[in-house]
C-alpha cells in the first residue's frame, strides 16, 4: 500500500501542473545519498510487474517485489527547515513499514 500525505499530494499536483505533465509517480531505490540508499520518487509510466495505486486521481507505481520488500510506503512533503544541510532540508520524504538499507550514518553530523 501507498499512502501520501495532504502536503505531498500538493506539492505533486502543482509540479504536475505547472510542467503540464500526465504521468504516473514510481516509488524507486535511489542510490547515493549521505545516508546511502533510499526510497525516493520519479515520473514513470507502469510496466510488468508494477502495482498501481490511485490517491486523489493521482497514479502511484511500485514494482510488486519492491512493494513486498518495504511493506506499507508514505509518501511526505516536508519544508525546508533552513539550516543549510542538504541532509535536513525539506523535500519529499518517502518512508517504509520495512528498512531498505542498513543504519543512516551521515558525515555531515546530521
Amino acid at each position: 500500500m501507498i499512502n501520501v500525505t495532504d502536503a505531498a499530494i500538493k506539492r505533486i499536483r502543482e509540479f504536475l501542473s505547472e510542467n503540464n505533465i500526465e504521468s504516473a509517480i514510481r516509488v524507486t531505490l535511489m542510490e547515493g545519498g549521505c545516508k546511502g540508499p533510499a526510497l525516493g520518487i520519479v515520473l514513470d509510466s507502469p510496466a510488468d510487474g508494477d502495482k498501481k495505486f490511485t490517491c486523489r486521481q493521482i497514479d502511484f507505481i511500485i514494482h510488486e517485489e519492491m512493494l513486498e520488500q518495504c511493506g506499507s510506503v508514505t509518501i511526505d512533503f516536508e519544508e525546508p527547515d533552513g539550516s543549510g544541510c542538504a541532509c535536513s532540508g525539506g523535500g519529499f520524504k518517502v518512508t517504509s513499514e520495512k528498512p531498505v538499507s542498513p543504519a543512516p550514518s551521515c558525515s555531515c553530523g546530521a
